[in-house]
C-alpha cells in the first residue's frame, strides 16, 4: 500500500487509454493532459503492465477513461484483461456514451464493473452546441443499455456550465430518478482560474447545493476528496464534485493518473511534476520492466501535493 508524504493512501488509478474522441465539447479538459497527438499511444500490453504493477503495490480501483475509451477498438480486451488481475476489485469507465449501446453488454461479460456517462442536456439542440455533436438518442439509448447491461451503478456526469446548462440540471435528474440511476454534478475546473474558459464556463454549484439540502432525504460525504451525497426520494444519489479552491477535495485524494501517452500524473491540476514511464515498458526485459515501473510508481506518489491546501505529515 503506498502512501505519499502527505499521509494519503493512494489505490485508485486512472489511466486515459486515447486522445481520440468523437465528441468536440466545449468544456472538455483532456484529463488534465496536454495532447500531443503525435505522441504513442498506451498499447494494450502497456495498460495491463501497468494495472499489474499497480496491483501489486495496492492499488484496488482503475477507471478507464480518455478521451472516449470506446473509440479504441480493442476496448472489449483492454476491460477483460485488467479484470483479470489479481487486487482489481472495482474496474470503471467514463465515457460519452455514444457508442454504448453498442459495447454495454460485451463490457459487462468482459469484468467492467460500472459506468460514468457523460449528460451535459436533455434539450438536444443544447447538447448538439455542447458536444458539437447531434447525438443526444444515441447517449439516452446507451445509458439504457448500461441499465439492461447491468453496469451497477450507473452514474451520470452532469459537467455544470454558466449560462449553457444550469437549467438543465433539474430536468437530469428527474430524468435519473425515473430511470434509478444516480447523478454527480461536476463544477468547471481548470488550473488557471483566471482563464477565458475558466471565466466563461465557471459556475458556483452553492445554488443548487440549497435546493438539495431542502429536498434530500439523507445526506452522506464520501472520503474520497470529500465529495457531499445528497439521496432523493425516488432513492437515488445526487453527488458533487467540488474542487476549485477546495482544500477538502485535495485532502482525501486517493488517485494517481495516466495519461494516455504513457506519463504518470500525481494530479489533475498539474503538468509540471509527470514522471514518463513509457521508456519502462518498451526495450527492456520484462523482469526488469515490472521493476522499473515498480519505482516509478513509488515516484509518481512522492510528488502527490495537495492542489488547494494542507501541510506534509510530519
Amino acid at each position: 500500500m503506498l502512501k505519499d508524504p502527505y499521509g494519503r493512501i493512494v489505490d485508485y488509478l486512472r489511466i486515459s487509454i486515447t486522445q481520440l474522441c468523437n465528441f468536440q465539447c466545449i468544456y472538455c479538459h483532456k484529463e488534465g493532459e496536454n495532447y500531443n497527438h503525435k505522441s504513442r499511444e498506451l498499447a494494450l500490453s502497456d495498460v495491463e503492465k501497468i494495472v499489474k504493477v499497480a496491483a501489486q503495490l495496492g492499488f484496488k480501483k482503475v477507471k478507464i477513461t480518455g478521451g472516449e475509451p470506446l473509440v479504441r477498438k480493442d476496448i472489449v480486451e483492454v476491460v477483460r484483461r485488467i479484470s483479470c488481475i489479481d487486487g482489481i476489485e472495482d474496474l470503471s469507465l467514463t465515457t460519452n456514451g455514444y457508442f454504448l449501446s453498442n459495447y454495454a453488454t460485451k463490457l459487462k461479460k468482459a469484468g467492467l464493473t460500472r459506468v460514468n456517462i457523460s449528460l451535459p442536456a436533455l434539450n438536444r439542440e443544447k447538447f448538439k452546441y455542447i458536444t458539437g455533436v447531434d447525438g443526444l438518442p444515441e447517449v439516452l439509448e446507451g445509458i439504457e443499455a448500461a441499465i439492461e447491461a447491468g453496469l451497477e451503478p450507473v452514474k451520470i456526469n452532469v459537467p455544470v456550465l454558466k449560462d449553457l446548462n444550469e437549467d438543465e440540471v433539474w430536468r437530469i435528474i428527474s430524468y435519473a430518478e425515473k430511470l434509478g440511476v444516480d447523478v454527480q454534478l461536476i463544477e468547471y475546473h481548470s488550473p488557471d482560474p483566471f482563464s477565458e474558459e475558466y471565466l466563461r464556463f465557471h459556475v458556483s454549484l452553492k445554488p443548487i447545493v440549497k435546493k438539495l439540502e431542502e429536498i434530500s432525504v439523507g445526506k452522506v460525504v464520501r472520503p474520497l476528496q470529500a465529495r457531499p451525497v445528497y439521496l432523493l426520494r425516488g432513492r437515488i444519489k445526487v453527488e458533487l464534485v467540488e474542487p476549485m479552491f477546495n482544500p477538502l477535495f485535495c485532502l482525501n485524494c486517493r488517485k494517481l493518473r495516466v495519461t494516455s501517452d504513457g506519463k504518470f500524473k500525481p494530479c489533475f491540476f498539474r503538468n509540471d511534476n509527470l514522471v514518463d514511464a513509457m521508456y519502462a515498458l518498451n526495450g527492456l526485459p520484462e523482469e526488469l520492466s515490472f521493476k522499473e515501473l515498480e519505482k516509478l510508481f513509488f515516484k509518481a506518489v512522492s510528488l502527490k501535493r495537495p492542489y488547494f491546501g494542507s501541510s506534509p505529515v510530519q
